[in-house]
């Protein structure tokens, strides 16, 4: 786990934290902070109660696309991917936050990370996947300016289209 490519943050209750890019380097660390989510399954599924399946679940996100993690004291407290599609010109988002930390900015800073590096590879919309009734989450996502596009009764499908500015609104 190399801290090089980490800068460092201050979460709302005045606490350090750090924020970089993750990766295969960082799998002991990621696998250790979905070890430890509770409830489990926190949303939709996931992480996967099954310790194999949580394990594959998280070495295919790091595989299949570009991760970033929050830090604290060396451990990590919370991860964020972009996944591209094929074409590279859109791509999935998704980001988890232990518990202990959520309400803090760490979504925050997660989110404003993934949503700069898409912009820069020139991607132009984001999707991600909320249930329905996690507020917290939508409202992230709101701030920075998802919207929804589609979903079902217990699921909702936010877009985000790329246009530069990726500062939470409002």
């Amino acid at each position: 786990m190399s801290s090089e490519n980490r800068y460092p943050c201050v979460d709302k209750k005045g606490c350090a934290f750090e924020v970089g890019s993750c990766g295969e380097g960082d799998l002991s660390c990621l696998i250790e902070m979905y070890d430890g989510f509770a409830p489990m399954p926190a949303s939709q599924g996931l992480p996967p109660q099954d310790p194999h399946a949580r394990l594959a679940w998280v070495k295919g996100m790091v595989s299949s696309g570009e991760g970033f993690a929050a830090f604290f004291e060396n451990r990590v407290i919370g991860h964020a991917v972009l996944m591209p599609s094929p074409s590279g010109e859109t791509g999935e988002f998704v980001v988890f936050v232990d518990r202990a930390y959520r309400a803090r900015g760490i979504g925050s800073a997660l989110t404003r990370n993934v949503l700069k590096r898409a912009e820069s590879r020139g991607m132009k919309s984001l999707w991600l996947t909320v249930e329905a009734y996690n507020f917290r989450a939508i409202n992230l996502y709101k701030k920075f300016g998802f919207t929804f596009c589609s979903g079902i009764e217990c699921e909702r499908i936010m877009k985000l289209d790329l246009q530069g500015d990726v500062s939470p609104q409002g």
